[in-house]
């Protein structure tokens, strides 16, 4: 059975990971995006070309046809969206060509832009905001469902470290992703401690004293369990655009086995056990005493790290994430996808 997943690919990114996941699951996987637009430029994206397309309706929707041509020659059973920039036209499009299609958009609806996907005529559409599921089903009438990021445990699992990677990696406090001024000021307070944050470039106009910490270096896959691993605290911020929801850095640092100090959310109790799973901070105040705590009590940051790899590794996998994702789109258009009963979780993985 054919699926295509539609996404930017890089590695660890969230379609390459469905990608490789989906392939694990037994089923014959395509990839492909119409401009190459929301990812990398140091993957060799282009970013030049969404730029284009959105100023010129005419540009984006020759791109968008070539891509639905292109797509015409692999008719696969289900078409899996992550990218938000499909046109309804596209969509409508593709609904011609496979009897399922569908979306899983990773973030928060805060960055849904010109909310192509509201206007779009998906079978399912998946986000992990419980809130914007419940609003778009009740005043959109749309197809919306909640699914919430996950952890690969093919590559988001512990690893030990080299006397030279532990003198790379090691740290008091590690963090991976995006640098943005709400993030900076959060840690603002921990300028006093040994900190690396690992991501590719930053934005030219990004000016802040914390981005000294700043590594340069995308990390990813076995890295970055490696990272994750040899930091004592693997620190997690979210961006001040998650409603209801989380991030996937809190999957994917407990699955790597990290000690991880996540920012408080309600939300975060639903998928891990604060205090005995992860550990929480609601303050830079509260943030700096956990550091502080935890940076003195090795025992309860290993007993805390392991627990929480161990419930990443048994509830929070791609895996798990896309068979319910399949069973739903099945339900919705009686599309049967067989997926063999050992591929559950991260069994396959093990």
């Amino acid at each position: 059975m054919k699926i295509l997943v539609i996404g930017p690919q890089f590695p660890d990114s969230f379609a390459h990971n469905i990608a490789v996941a989906l392939q694990r699951m037994g089923f014959e996987v395509s990839t492909g995006v119409p401009a190459l637009v929301k990812g990398r430029p140091d993957h060799k994206l282009n970013p030049w070309l969404s730029f284009g397309a959105r100023l010129l309706p005419a540009l984006e929707k020759r791109v968008q046809g070539s891509f639905v041509r292109a797509v015409e020659k692999i008719r696969p059973e289900l078409v899996l969206s992550t990218y938000g920039e499909l046109t309804p036209r596209t969509v409508k499009e593709l609904r011609n060509l496979a009897p399922a299609v569908a979306a899983w958009y990773p973030d928060p609806t805060g960055n849904l832009g010109r909310e192509y996907l509201l206007g779009s005529d998906y079978h399912c559409i998946f986000f992990k905001e419980p809130r914007a599921v419940a609003l778009f089903r009740k005043n959109l009438g749309l197809p919306a469902y909640f699914l919430p990021e996950c952890c690969n445990p093919l590559w988001h699992h512990p690893v030990d470290c080299t006397p030279e990677e532990s003198s790379r990696y090691g740290c008091d406090v590690a963090m991976a992703g995006n640098c943005y001024y709400y993030r900076l000021r959060i840690i603002e307070a921990l300028a006093g401690f040994d900190v690396k944050i690992w991501g590719g470039r930053t934005a030219r106009w990004l000016d802040h004293p914390m981005l000294r910490f700043h590594q340069r270096h995308y990390v990813a896959l076995e890295e970055k369990a490696k990272a994750f691993r040899a930091a004592k605290i693997v620190l997690n911020t979210m961006s001040n655009k998650e409603t209801d929801s989380v991030n996937c850095r809190l999957f994917e640092a407990t699955g790597c086995g990290g000690f991880v100090l996540t920012e408080y959310r309600a939300e975060v109790a639903d998928f891990f056990e604060p205090g005995r799973e992860v550990e929480t901070f609601d303050s830079r105040a509260d943030l700096v005493e956990k550091v502080k705590y935890y940076l003195a009590h090795p025992e309860q940051r290993k007993a805390i790290a392991e627990a929480g790899c161990r419930r990443a590794h048994r509830d929070h996998t791609y895996q798990i994430r896309l068979r319910r994702l399949l069973e739903i789109v099945s339900q919705q258009t009686g599309v049967h996808f067989p997926v063999p009963v050992e591929s559950a979780g991260c069994a396959a993985d093990k």
